[in-house]
C-alpha cells in the first residue's frame, strides 16, 4: 500500500533528501528537481510554503513532487520548487510506480481553491499522463532542452558538427596565434578550488550583465542562493565548473553539474570584451572534451535552443507548461491571482 505524505518543512525535507537524491537518479531527473539545488533555491529565494508531496512504499520513496505554493486571499497558485530560475522539474515517479501519480495530483487537487501553474515540466514524464486526462488541464509546449549524445571520440562527434561551428573554432584558434595570445579552459571541481576561482567567475559574470543585463546569480538577493549551490556541489563531487582565460584573464564560465552519466549545464557567461575569440564556443568545446573523458553518456544543455547549443547538439527534448485546478472556480481564482500578480511586477519595475 502507497502512503503519500505532506512535507511542509525544510526538517522534514530533510529526513527524506537521500532518497530523494537516489530517486531523481534513478528517473535521469534534471538538476532542478533535485534536493542539491532545490534546498539552496528555497532557503535563500523561496517564498510562500512548501508543499511537496512524498510517496512511500513501505521505507521505499517512489514518487516525490517538488512544489510549494503561495496564497492570495482564499485562493492560491502552486509551482515547482526553483520557479523563477528556469527550473525544469516533473512529478517523479520511480518505474513500475507510475499510477502512484495519479493518487498525487488527486491529493494536490482536494484543496477547494488551489491553482496548478507548472512551468517547464519535462516531456515525455509518465507522471503527466493522470494530469492530460483530467478535465479542464492545459498542457502547451514552452520550450527546448537540446542534448548532446557522447558517442564515439571528441574528435569524431566534432567532425560530424555542422561546418559553421568548424570555421568559427578554427577562426578563433587563428586569431589567438596570430595575435601571440593563449587560451586556456580550467575545470574546478573541488570546493578548495571553488574558493579560489569565485572571483575569476565573478568578473566574467559583471562584464557580461553590464553589456547584457540578463539575471546576475552572483549580486543581490540571488548570491547567498548560488554560492551555496555551487558550494553543496563542490561538496557532493558533482560541480563541473569551467573558466576560460586568455592570456590568464578571466573570460567565460560554464557551471554544470554531473547526475549520473549525464553533465548537465546550467548556467554560463562570457566577457563580450572577448567576443573575437569566440570564448563560449572554446569554453563548451572543453565541456565536450571533458564528458568524452570522463565516460558521460549525455550533456544537457538546459533551456533554450540558442543557436550556439543547436550548432554542438544531435538531440533534445521539450518542456510544456502545465495549468489545471482543484476546478473551473479555482482556475479563474488562480488566473486573478496571477494577473495581479503581473501587475504588480510592472508596477515595481515602473518605479524603478
Amino acid at each position: 500500500m502507497t502512503d503519500i505524505e505532506l512535507l511542509t518543512t525544510e526538517a522534514q525535507l530533510a529526513e527524506v533528501t537521500g532518497r530523494w537524491a537516489e530517486l531523481a537518479l534513478e528517473v535521469g531527473a534534471t538538476i532542478s528537481a533535485q534536493p542539491l539545488w532545490v534546498v539552496p533555491w528555497w532557503r535563500h529565494l523561496g517564498r510562500g510554503s512548501l508543499l511537496v508531496y512524498a510517496a512511500f512504499d513501505g521505507d521505499r520513496l517512489v514518487a516525490l513532487a517538488p512544489l510549494h505554493e503561495r496564497r492570495a486571499g482564499p485562493a492560491s497558485v502552486v509551482r515547482f520548487l526553483g520557479f523563477g530560475l528556469g527550473a525544469v522539474s516533473e512529478l517523479l515517479v520511480r518505474p513500475g510506480h507510475e499510477a502512484t501519480a495519479a493518487a498525487v495530483w488527486d491529493r494536490l487537487l482536494e484543496a477547494p481553491l488551489r491553482r496548478l501553474q507548472l512551468a517547464e515540466y519535462r516531456l515525455p514524464s509518465a507522471s503527466l499522463a493522470p494530469l492530460e486526462r483530467r478535465g479542464g488541464t492545459r498542457i502547451r509546449i514552452s520550450d527546448r532542452c537540446p542534448v548532446l549524445h557522447v558517442s564515439g571520440t571528441a574528435a569524431e562527434y566534432l567532425a560530424a558538427r555542422p561546418k559553421k561551428l568548424r570555421a568559427t573554432l578554427r577562426k578563433a584558434q587563428e586569431r589567438l596565434t596570430t595575435e601571440g595570445r593563449t587560451h586556456r579552459v580550467e575545470l574546478v571541481a573541488e570546493a578548495a578550488q571553488l574558493q579560489d576561482r569565485l572571483e575569476d567567475v565573478r568578473a566574467v559574470y559583471d562584464a557580461a550583465e553590464r553589456t547584457n543585463p540578463r539575471l546576475h546569480l552572483l549580486a543581490g538577493r540571488f548570491e547567498p542562493f548560488l554560492l551555496g549551490l555551487l558550494g553543496d556541489a563542490a561538496a557532493a563531487v558533482r560541480l563541473r565548473l569551467f573558466i576560460g582565460y586568455v592570456d590568464g584573464v578571466p573570460v567565460s564560465f560554464d557551471a554544470a553539474f554531473t547526475s549520473g552519466s549525464t553533465l548537465e549545464l546550467w548556467l554560463g557567461r562570457f566577457d563580450p570584451a572577448f567576443a573575437a575569440y569566440a570564448p563560449g564556443h572554446l569554453s563548451f568545446q572543453a565541456v565536450a572534451e571533458h564528458a568524452f573523458g570522463a565516460g558521460m553518456k549525455v550533456v544537457d544543455l538546459g533551456l533554450g535552443s540558442d543557436r550556439y547549443k543547436l550548432q554542438w547538439c544531435d538531440s533534445g527534448y521539450d518542456t510544456a507548461t502545465v495549468d489545471t485546478a482543484s476546478s473551473a472556480t479555482a482556475l479563474r481564482a488562480g488566473d486573478a491571482v496571477l494577473a495581479a500578480a503581473r501587475l504588480a511586477r510592472r508596477a515595481r519595475h515602473r518605479r524603478s
